[in-house]
């Protein structure tokens, strides 16, 4: 059998495979596909109007509810006020509520107060006979309840119509005393009520009083839609229309309405329709295709086949078959022949390529290397177990080995520190948090020099193998640098702040002068005591001044310890309750904290940075308002955010804050938050505040991630 023979027979077989495919994908997937969705759309429309109903009832039973638990009704209910009713159940409720009756139980089941308000003749109606009784059985629905906080909700019926219903305990505003009686709100379920509802659906829906089941739905079948609901459809093939039958059912439990819920199925019908011409475009494009196919591909692609065939053949008895003889005509064949003709010229080109650059890459590598060892910091890379493969020459400046005592030798052989210990161990175990790893180390070298190093690690893969390619910089005379720049902008700031803290300590001694020269001339013994008093206010304002000066002038040698910052800052908070001045704090005050993370920090200076923050926060709340405290991990920081809903600090001062000795406080140093600052500074961190006036501060303390 020929080539082309075959190809159109494939193609036949092809077609006709393709269509039967469409035919049945259409009936058996398709179709079934588009009348489950066109199901599942009026479904879910009918799932619209429930909630929009559940809406509705849970705004009124929320308004129920928070009548119910004012501490007015509450006394309501036994002393029957009539101060209460001239404010409280006015018209005007009724129609800011948009509600028409007010029901009020004592726990007896006696009707306290009962009204029924048309808000269309804006006037006081007959209460509905459902609830004229004299007293309610204390079985009634409406005042038993399972869960006395939660109350009841529903629809009911009487004879002004359909009325939507809450009923809820009537308790104090905390929710915590005896309940005296039962509240209960109704709405009219009106016109509009239910033309909002519709609103509300993408299709077509009606509402049916449910005494008409039995003449509105026939013909139907069950619809399970979960496990516990089930409703009635009817579907009109003809016509393409769905309806959906479902049950409103009343605060007693019993069906009260019907929904009825329209879907044209215009998606399924069209569906049918595209389907038969498509069976005719189908056949009628098999056809054409055959046989324009069968000519076109024994012009164009079997016979030029055959003469390339023919020509390979030949140019396999030569000496040379990197190229081929080329065809007359100017069609894909040909090409073909030219562009293989090409691409031998090219690898022969590619072939003296690789040798010139393999020539190239040799001379590169070794500048490379040149460069590398000329860079004034270690350069090396490690693998997974910890061992040095490449590394170079400026290891010897740095530590006093050459490479060849390095090279193939632990990390921890050359670098015998803590960090390094547990960076080479958590690689072993795979325990990295992040692919790159930063921290500072001071080790002493062969020549007994001290040295500060700043190492640097960041995974990398290759061969489908991990290693890491580090960089350690010396920067003995950098901190050496910092340390003296630190030391002279303390000083600066000092001298900048000397007037002011000249003048606070003025203040305070003359305070201290005059508080004697008073106690001289004072014969009375009470006012003497009262002097007294305050100058020890005074005398311990000075030494807690002269303290914070000192301490802030201080320089700080770390000692750095793994801590849960968590635990840290629970135990600060409890400190500043016990030391705070307002004994009703712990009560007033709500503590959250969210997220934790361990780190190296000296506990002692960072326990005391996060004490005056948090004291602050204490401070800055009034009354009653909450402290939030979240901590969590962002590209290689720990962040540290301290939230209050405190007095909050203008906005002018927010840049000034942190400066030595300016407060807003009338009793402050204003030494507080530049120690923090320091402190947090000497962990190579940083601080951020932003504040809003009478709003509240946020306090976030960033340190770099330390793997632990």
């Amino acid at each position: 059998m020929k080539l082309t023979t075959k190809i159109v027979i494939f193609l036949l077989i092809f077609w006709l495979f393709l269509l039967c495919s469409y035919i049945f994908v259409y009936n058996w997937v398709v179709k079934p596909t588009l009348s489950q969705f066109e199901k599942e759309l009026a479904i879910n429309d009918l799932e619209r109007v429930h909630k929009t109903i559940e809406k509705e009832l849970l705004y009124l039973h929320r308004t129920c509810a928070d009548y119910a638990w004012w501490d007015d009704t509450y006394e309501f209910v036994i002393n029957k006020n009539e101060t209460f009713k001239q404010v409280n159940l006015l018209p005007q409720t009724y129609e800011e509520n948009n509600i028409n009756l007010i029901l009020i139980i004592n726990k007896s089941g006696e009707i306290v107060f009962g009204e029924w308000y048309n808000l269309e003749r804006k006037q006081k109606e007959n209460l509905p006979v459902e609830f004229s009784i004299p007293i309610f059985a204390l079985t009634h629905p409406l005042i038993n309840f399972e869960n006395p906080k939660f109350g009841k909700y529903g629809i009911m019926s009487t004879h002004y119509g359909n009325v939507a219903i809450s009923s809820n305990q009537i308790l104090n505003s905390k929710l915590e005393s005896e309940p005296r009686g039962v509240f209960i709100m109704g709405k009219l379920l009106d016109d509009n009520f239910w033309s909002n509802i519709k609103n509300q659906a993408m299709l077509e829906v009606s509402v049916y009083p449910y005494k008409g089941k039995d003449r509105l739905i026939v013909n139907t079948s069950n619809l399970q839609i979960s496990d516990q609901k089930t409703i009635q459809f009817q579907e009109n093939k003809d016509r393409n229309l769905l309806i959906l039958w479902d049950s409103i059912v009343d605060i007693y439990g019993h069906p009260i309405l019907l929904i009825k819920l329209t879907h044209q199925q215009n998606i399924l019908s069209a569906s049918e329709n595209m389907q038969f011409r498509g069976i005719l475009g189908f056949l009628l494009v098999i056809v054409v295709g055959v046989i324009a196919l069968w000519v076109a591909i024994r012009n164009q692609i079997i016979s030029p086949l055959q003469i390339l065939t023919q020509n390979i053949r030949n140019s396999t008895y030569r000496d040379s078959i990197t190229f081929l003889p080329t065809t007359e005509k100017n069609d894909e064949i040909a090409l073909l022949v030219v562009h293989f003709n090409r691409m031998a010229y090219k690898i022969n080109k590619l072939l003296e390529e690789k040798s010139r650059l393999v020539k190239e890459i040799a001379e590169r590598e070794q500048y490379l290397k040149f460069i590398i060892n000329a860079v004034p910091c270690i350069i090396l890379e490690i693998d997974n177990n910890g061992i040095i493969r490449t590394i170079n020459s400026a290891i010897k400046e740095i530590t006093g080995l050459d490479i060849f005592d390095v090279e193939n030798k632990n990390i921890t052989d050359i670098f015998p520190v803590k960090s390094v210990y547990d960076f080479v161990n958590r690689i072993k175990q795979n325990s990295l948090e992040s692919d790159c790893i930063n921290f500072e180390e001071t080790i002493s070298n062969y020549n007994n020099e001290k040295k500060y190093l700043h190492i640097y690690l960041l995974k990398n893969e290759r061969n489908n193998q991990s290693f890491y390619i580090g960089v350690i910089w010396d920067i003995t005379a950098l901190k050496e640098i910092q340390e003296k720049f630190n030391e002279q902008k303390q000083l600066a700031i000092l001298g900048e702040a000397s007037a002011s803290l000249a003048h606070e300590l003025r203040n305070m001694i003359s305070a201290i002068q005059s508080g004697f020269q008073l106690m001289q001339e004072e014969k009375n013994l009470n006012q003497r005591d009262k002097i007294t008093n305050e100058l020890y206010i005074t005398i311990a304002r000075l030494e807690e001044t002269l303290r914070k000066l000192l301490e802030f002038t201080k320089k700080y040698q770390l000692n750095k310890k793994n801590v849960s910052l968590k635990e840290i800052i629970e135990e600060q908070y409890r400190q500043c309750l016990l030391q705070s001045n307002n004994a009703n704090n712990e009560a007033d005050i709500v503590f959250n904290i969210e997220g934790d993370a361990i780190t190296s920090v000296d506990i002692n200076l960072f326990s005391r940075a996060i004490w005056n923050v948090l004291n602050n926060s204490i401070e800055s709340i009034l009354q009653k308002g909450e402290i939030l405290v979240k901590i969590y991990k962002q590209n290689n920081f720990i962040i540290i955010e301290i939230k209050d809903n405190g007095i909050g600090i203008e906005e002018e001062d927010i840049e000034k804050i942190g400066t030595p000795f300016f407060t807003t406080k009338t009793q402050g140093t204003g030494l507080g938050l530049s120690i923090t600052k320091k402190i947090i500074e000497a962990h190579s961190g940083k601080i951020q505040i932003k504040s809003k006036k009478n709003i509240g501060t946020c306090i976030s303390i960033i340190l770099p991630l330390v793997e632990g």
